[in-house]
């Protein structure tokens, strides 16, 4: 049995399902090879042979021109910040070429692996605000 965790499900989602609007993967978005495939993870993190296809950035990609927010942890040991950067210089390149950059964020929150409500909600509102 594996368990599948909110960020993992929030990118992965959202990568596929058009229907979904905003994506806010929560400690999560990084890359695969700076994060799950150097430290042990749980196998609900990854898709068996998917850096055949592409990195973490790829599939966020998909998401693109639907906002989306990276919500990370500048101290998170499992998802490192540099490469949560790294990741999402990549993924800002492709929502400048779908032609919406200011639906694409990261939000560093100060502590390790959590939830940053604070990040999550003010982009949310942004994102829903009315016309």
């Amino acid at each position: 049995m594996t368990r599948t965790d909110g960020g993992t499900v929030s990118l992965f989602a959202a990568a596929c399902e058009t229907r979904i609007t905003v994506a806010l993967p929560g400690s999560y978005f990084n890359t695969f090879a700076g994060s799950i495939g150097a430290l042990f993870h749980c196998d609900c993190n990854y898709v068996p042979g998917i850096l055949q296809l592409g990195e973490m950035y790829d599939v966020a990609g998909l998401i693109a021109p639907r906002p989306f927010c990276a919500i990370a942890g500048a101290k998170d040991p499992i998802f490192p910040i540099a490469h949560a950067r790294f990741a999402y210089d990549r993924l800002r390149r492709v929502y400048e070429v779908a032609g919406n950059p200011d639906a694409c964020r990261l939000y560093v929150g100060d502590g390790g692996h959590r939830y940053y409500k604070n990040g999550a909600w003010p982009f949310i509102r942004e994102m829903f605000k009315p016309m």
